[in-house]
């Protein structure tokens, strides 16, 4: 099968995220003085967000990050998002999370010219997401959370899994990868990538990485809510295992 033959013919640009920290305004005033405002430097792709003048160092008893940018607007809470590269350099057994799930994640210390803090939470590894707004999902047929692949073309492309899809009215069609995911596909902003159309390809590769005890089928949450959305009310196979997330959507859609 050739690319074309089992993805979505509308391609979705890449966007390379390199470590950046999120400030709330009480740290904005800690890091850079007193009701400091933070300056533009220049917007990004999604609507309202952009890179900042303001940089910080980003610091661990193992090592340090010089001239970190500062994204804005400011957020509810602080959040530091690297590479994995990046976490290996500071010596952070940083969790890979949805970007704003800092809860038990790693810690650091952010030093601005005004002052420091002492971060307990807030380090992650972002997971690689699509941003989608819902015009964008009812083109895909896919909604907030699911997970989906992307095909990578060129030389160094390659099918990428798990892409998790997130959704609000302003956000702009747009692939976003770490560093180290953009250098290994030799990926660049702009770039175009493919969501893969499984009804098309007729086979869920996931099912070939993830086989269960006894080689029965395994569902996952995402192939369960395309099989509700196309047939609708449906029935589970006898010998089909569901996954843990699967399984919670069937109970609350009262499936058999």
């Amino acid at each position: 099968m050739a690319l074309q033959d089992y993805v979505f013919h509308r391609p979705v640009p890449v966007g390379v995220s390199n470590r950046h920290v999120h400030l709330c305004d009480a740290d904005i005033s800690r890091l850079f003085g007193p009701r400091h405002l933070l300056s533009k430097r220049r917007d990004i792709v999604q609507k309202g967000q952009f890179s900042c003048q303001e940089v910080v160092t980003v610091a661990t008893s193992a090592g340090v990050l010089r001239d970190v940018r500062v994204m804005g607007p400011s957020r509810a809470r602080t959040q530091v998002e690297l590479a994995p590269s990046d976490a290996r350099e500071l010596g952070l057994r940083a969790p890979l999370r949805p970007s704003g799930d800092t809860n038990d994640s790693a810690g650091c210390v952010l030093i601005g010219p005004k002052g420091s803090i002492d971060l307990a939470a807030g380090v992650l590894i972002p997971e690689r997401h699509l941003h989608m707004s819902p015009r964008d999902t009812a083109f895909f047929g896919v909604a907030q959370g699911d997970r989906l692949r992307v095909a990578v073309p060129g030389r160094r492309g390659g099918l990428l899994a798990d892409v998790l899809v997130r959704v609000h009215e302003r956000f702009v069609l747009e692939l976003h990868l770490d560093t180290d995911e953009a250098g290994a596909l030799l990926a660049r902003n702009g770039d175009l990538t493919y969501v893969v159309d499984d009804e098309r390809l007729g086979v869920d590769l996931n099912l070939r990485l993830a086989r269960p005890p006894g080689g029965r089928r395994l569902m996952t949450e995402s192939e369960l809510r395309r099989v509700v959305r196309t047939e609708g009310r449906v029935r589970i196979p006898h010998g089909v295992l569901l996954t843990p997330s699967a399984r919670d959507l069937a109970r609350r859609l009262k499936l058999d």
